[in-house]
């Protein structure tokens, strides 16, 4: 050591000046590595650059940031006008695409809680062992798949209503139909035989659908219904359905 400069042969490994570029391929193999004080710049303000760090069994550790909120780690590609990636000292991370300022995060919100102000997309399964909580309206943009479990309605929200893939039609010429609070969609209705004319009645307070063609119901049970859209029979409305045996589907043949 010499001074504040430490020599080495460059035709070997390279060399460490202060007031030089480093070359060469280096390794150090003290049990403590490399410890340095101080890194100077070249150019004030210019910051140090390497090309890659390579660690093999040793993580970085960045201590003692005066605040949470000031810069641990950010990267960029070649060109980029801002940085694709950025976290702070506190954890917070936030990504961009490199030509506005990063727009999409991810931090910590409370104990064991991650968050994000933005949408998270998951490409396959998203797994929970425990609830979901929908602040807003859910949309499927698919089938929703309950396997073995009762829908229950929580006591600070209104009715979830009922659904009838099929109701029993029996051997009646008239059948009551009071539906749930919230409302009941029948999808099917057993019974089912050639020319058999039934009276559906709603004497309850809340609607009941029939749902047009609905794949959810047994697929001779289903109903037929005018215009091809979902008949919603509010309270004293009555409708009469005719069994086509041709098609095998219940027809709605009349509204009272």
């Amino acid at each position: 050591v010499v001074g504040t400069r430490l020599l080495l042969d460059p035709a070997i490994v390279g060399r460490i000046d202060r007031d030089e570029t480093v070359t060469g391929l280096w390794s150090f193999v003290n049990a403590l590595g490399l410890l340095t004080d101080i890194i100077g710049e070249r150019t004030g303000g210019a910051g140090v650059t390497v090309d890659g760090v390579i660690l093999r069994d040793r993580a970085v550790v960045v201590p003692d940031f005066a605040s949470a909120g000031l810069l641990a780690i950010q990267s960029a590609v070649l060109a980029d006008a801002e940085f694709r990636y950025r976290r702070d000292a506190a954890g917070l991370m936030v990504w961009g695409d490199g030509a506005l300022a990063p727009d999409t995060n991810l931090y910590r919100d409370a104990p064991n809680r991650l968050k994000t102000d933005d949408r998270l997309d998951v490409g396959l399964d998203l797994i929970v062992n425990q609830s979901i909580t929908a602040i807003a309206d859910v949309t499927v943009g698919s089938d929703l798949t309950v396997n073995e479990r009762t829908l229950l309605k929580s006591d600070n929200t209104g009715a979830m209503g009922a659904i009838e893939n099929a109701l029993g039609g029996g051997g009646r010429s008239v059948l009551r139909m009071t539906p749930n609070a919230g409302g009941t969609r029948v999808n099917g209705m057993a019974g089912q035989s050639a020319n058999r004319v039934l009276l559906l009645i709603n004497l309850g307070s809340d609607a009941v659908t029939i749902g047009h063609q609905d794949a959810n119901g047994s697929a001779v049970q289903r109903f037929i219904c005018p215009n091809a859209a979902d008949l919603v029979l509010g309270n004293g409305e009555n409708v009469w359905v005719w069994y086509d045996g041709t098609t095998s589907r219940w027809r709605v043949i009349g509204i009272v």
